[in-house]
């Protein structure tokens, strides 16, 4: 009776150690799951970054023209103007005097870089540059876009303004009414940040801010 009680406890014991032993190791596995995927998820945007290079190859603004150049010492100065916070992420807004030292040539305008939120499912960064000549329209535009309240002939609307690289800005109203905003990026692998029309005010001053550092410079 012993020998089959010990046999018994034996075998409790064992299976209680097996059964350990696999959640341990299903434990350790999701973390390494987890770090595979966000690395799948990091290569395929690098590869949808690649895609889209290769289609619209051609610099679409002067900033980039230089700042992608090879074979030259290009000296980039810049000043960050400010950070908005919005939904999912934040837009900086940096001003940038870019120099040719080898032609002589300069480029100014501006950097608007979009950085999702940690907290997404695929945090990001993109940096769009924004040409001087583009400024005043731009600034102007935005300025539209968040006085208008509502569409005068249908229930809903959106109005948007895109600049040559794609930075795109846009307000639009919510099935609640509530009018909300978004600055967003990109052809492919988009990034987009939501923001009330506050937020795209105090994005639009840190435009203005960002035309009078590079109007000193001038």
């Amino acid at each position: 009776m012993s020998k089959s009680i010990n046999r018994k406890l034996i075998k409790t014991i064992f299976l209680s150690l097996f059964f350990t032993a696999c959640a341990i190791s299903v434990a350790a596995q999701r973390p390494q799951e987890q770090r595979q995927e966000r690395q799948s998820a990091r290569r395929e945007r690098a590869t949808r970054g690649a895609q889209t290079q290769t289609i619209f190859s051609e610099p679409l603004t002067d900033l980039e023209e230089l700042d992608i150049k090879a074979g030259a010492v290009i000296v980039k100065n810049y000043t960050v103007v400010g950070t908005v916070s919005g939904f999912g992420g934040t837009a900086t807004v940096t001003g940038y005097e870019f120099v040719d030292t080898q032609s002589g040539r300069k480029a100014y305008g501006i950097g608007v870089e979009l950085e999702e939120s940690e907290r997404s499912e695929r945090a990001a960064l993109e940096r769009l540059y924004v040409d001087y000549d583009e400024m005043d329209t731009l600034i102007k535009s935005l300025d539209y876009i968040i006085r208008i309240e509502k569409s005068t002939t249908m229930e809903n609307f959106e109005a948007q303004y895109k600049t040559r690289s794609d930075l795109t800005v846009t307000t639009f109203n919510r099935t609640t009414g509530t009018l909300r905003a978004a600055v967003s990026s990109g052809f492919v692998g988009r990034i987009r940040i939501g923001m009330t029309l506050g937020n795209l005010a105090d994005f639009r001053k840190l435009l203005i801010d960002a035309k009078t550092v590079l109007d000193k410079i001038k």
